[in-house]
């Protein structure tokens, strides 16, 4: 993981910065000396970001030579993209922006996640003639709703989704640009959680925490998770060593070391919240006919899921990470029972947990209070530069 920064002067511009991993990847960075262009969309809440600008301007020791620069910009406007990259020294650019949603109409998934992305290469390769490397977050949901276990990079896509082909077609984009020159390489992260994730984890968390969560079916569909912070070191990681190793035109599978089927999963979440493990069983055809029933837009109730990410909660699914092992990379947390720790203490910190369970665990602060710095997520930046006085 590179921990040094390259050149005062240089910038990693990071898209999606309001989001789930836009966001953490800020925090890494600059946590780690590097200065950061940060985007998104103009009305979007860039909130984490300034709250690390804040901290910053209050901790001037921590951060010297350090940057963060917060620009609004619609990557599906070419004027936009090309304004990023005039003026500054862009080295690296991590962009994780995306419209994810399995219900949006396939012409705003497309203006986004390709278009968006096509705008966003055609800048670079135009404005940033530094650039040493570029990674694009696609999704392990191009392999496809069938059961498979260890899957490898090499194993044919078959999205089954309007979001998932859309992310399939935003990495032939990607690999396009790096045809054309442009040093690329494309991850692919399993399921994703940690702090600031109000989805899919967060979404069986929250039922969990009040001992209503069922099991989907029997609970033993095999599931693959990374936290968060792991995929947006990974990819700093990549694109840090991809000229040396000659990563360019590559794709990565991103996920953690401990595979585990959903039951186990559930039970870890819920004896670090000190509740009841999940017992009641859902079987997979109540799943199915709830989002039958359900008029569009709405989602299956227990896990606040749209009707079309249910088959997720009952297919096998791995991933072979081989390949990015090889590029050196070492996982922050390779057992998710590690990482829902920190990633359970932020949510209780930040009021994302229900007051219920709150009132009912009136010691929960002391629950997470052993963690380590270097166990704590990215967006305890706050608590790990504390440790660095």
């Amino acid at each position: 993981m590179p921990t040094n920064r390259i050149d005062d002067n240089c910038v990693v511009c990071v898209t999606g910065a309001s989001g789930f991993a836009g966001s953490t990847a800020v925090d890494f960075l600059l946590l780690n000396g590097y200065s950061v262009l940060a985007t998104d969309m103009r009305g979007r809440d860039f909130s984490a970001a300034r709250e690390h600008e804040r901290f910053m301007r209050d901790n001037p020791n921590q951060y010297r030579g350090v940057s963060l620069e917060i620009i609004p910009a619609d990557l599906t406007k070419t004027a936009d993209a090309a304004a990023l990259f005039k003026g500054r020294r862009v080295r690296y650019l991590l962009h994780p922006a995306a419209l994810f949603s399995m219900g949006a109409a396939k012409e705003a998934l497309w203006a986004v996640n390709v278009e968006g992305t096509r705008n966003l290469l055609e800048a670079a390769s135009e404005h940033a003639p530094e650039l040493l490397g570029a990674a694009v977050w696609s999704t392990s949901q191009v392999y496809g709703d069938a059961s498979a276990s260890r899957i490898s990079e090499d194993a044919v896509p078959n999205p089954t989704t309007l979001y998932s082909r859309s992310k399939l077609e935003e990495e032939q984009v990607a690999l396009e640009f790096e045809r054309k020159g442009l040093p690329v390489i494309v991850i692919r992260p399993a399921n994703v959680y940690g702090p600031r994730n109000f989805y899919r984890m967060y979404r069986m968390v929250r039922p969990i925490s009040l001992g209503v969560a069922p099991l989907p079916g029997d609970g033993s569909a095999v599931t693959h998770l990374v936290h968060i912070d792991d995929v947006t070191a990974a990819a700093t990681h990549l694109v840090y060593v991809m000229e040396h190793q000659k990563l360019s035109g590559k794709i990565f599978n991103v996920a953690d070391d401990s595979p585990a089927d959903v039951k186990t999963v559930m039970s870890a979440v819920a004896a670090e919240l000190r509740v009841s493990s999940p017992s009641l069983k859902l079987p997979r055809a109540a799943f199915k006919l709830l989002g039958g029933v359900l008029p569009k837009g709405k989602r299956v109730p227990f896990f606040d899921s749209d009707p079309e990410e249910f088959n997720e909660l009952f297919k096998d699914f791995s991933l072979d990470t081989t390949a990015l092992k090889k590029a050196g990379y070492v996982f922050k947390y390779p057992d998710f029972r590690v990482g829902i720790k920190g990633a359970l203490d932020w949510y209780a910190r930040n009021g994302a947990l229900p007051s219920i369970w709150r009132m009912t665990h009136s010691d929960w602060s002391g629950y997470w209070s052993s963690l380590r710095p270097e166990e704590r997520p990215f967006a305890d930046y706050r608590l790990i530069a504390a440790t660095r006085v």
